[in-house]
């Protein structure tokens, strides 16, 4: 299997390893989040890994949330593209909605209310 590291496929960034690879899915996961890489996260999906995958290496935050912080509009597509839980929330209770105001990205917000977020959701601070 393969292990995402922000090069292209192929290129030195990758690892074939499946031990590794297990052991770092979750960090791929949110890097290819956190790197607006909807090919990555395509790889990824289609390797196994669930479209919710959370980890506590990210606060338990769903890739979702991550890409919506980001203001990253490709990935969030995607994810929701394929059954991304549009309320999922990390350990902190952030969701999408939430890490989209808290970052004033006002079309990612405009996204997720379209898909049928709830406007109304507080975090753990309330």
């Amino acid at each position: 299997s393969i292990l995402y590291d922000g090069k292209p496929e192929g290129g030195p960034g990758f690892h074939v390893c499946g031990k590794f690879r297990e052991a770092n899915a979750s960090k791929d996961w949110h890097a290819a989040a956190a790197d607006n890489d909807v090919e990555a996260l395509a790889t990824l999906l289609d390797e196994g890994l669930t479209v919710d995958h959370v980890s506590a290496l990210t606060h338990k935050a769903p890739a979702l949330v991550t890409a919506a912080m980001l203001g990253h509009v490709d990935a969030l597509r995607y994810l929701l593209s394929r059954g991304a839980d549009v309320n999922a929330a990390d350990g902190l209770g952030c969701t999408a909605v939430i890490g989209a105001t808290q970052f004033g990205h006002l079309d990612v917000l405009d996204i997720v209310a379209d898909a049928g977020a709830d406007l109304d959701v507080l975090d753990a601070r309330g």
